[in-house]
């Protein structure tokens, strides 16, 4: 049988209680994150951390979006002649990165940290692939 914990807290009139710290720590629980609460066949009341939707992109949650893709869009009809394919080399980068050319398409840049020495990475192997172009 796994090792169980108790911990209690008290009800307030109003029916609210707080969390006990020790439940908190284990749930992954921080201040404004969302818990459910389901009861099981044996009637047992299961307390679980709610998983977070994901944000779908809007104008609210990025102000400056649609006025850039409006910029962009009228970039794009004024002067057509400027837009450039995407290098190989930089498309090969990008797959490398990712693993695969699904992986890519599908790419979530919320599922991992990107850190500042990544950054630093990248903008050295695109200098050396710009490098490389330019002496060719």
């Amino acid at each position: 049988m796994a090792d169980r914990y108790r911990a209690e807290s008290t009800l307030s009139d109003r029916g609210q209680t707080a969390i006990p710290s020790s439940i908190r720590k284990h749930l992954g629980l921080e201040g404004g994150g969302k818990i459910e609460y389901e009861i099981d066949e044996a009637g047992q009341v299961v307390i679980r951390p709610k998983p977070e939707a994901a944000v779908p992109v809007s104008d609210e949650a990025d102000p400056a979006l649609r006025p850039f893709l409006s910029l962009l869009e009228q970039d794009i009809e004024q002067s057509p002649t400027r837009l450039e394919p995407m290098a190989s080399d930089f498309v090969a980068v990008a797959i490398a990165i990712a693993g695969s050319w699904q992986n890519l398409v599908e790419f979530d840049p919320n599922s991992f940290d990107f850190t500042d020495d990544d950054a630093a990475e990248l903008s050295d192997l695109f200098a050396e692939i710009e490098a490389e172009e330019a002496g060719t």
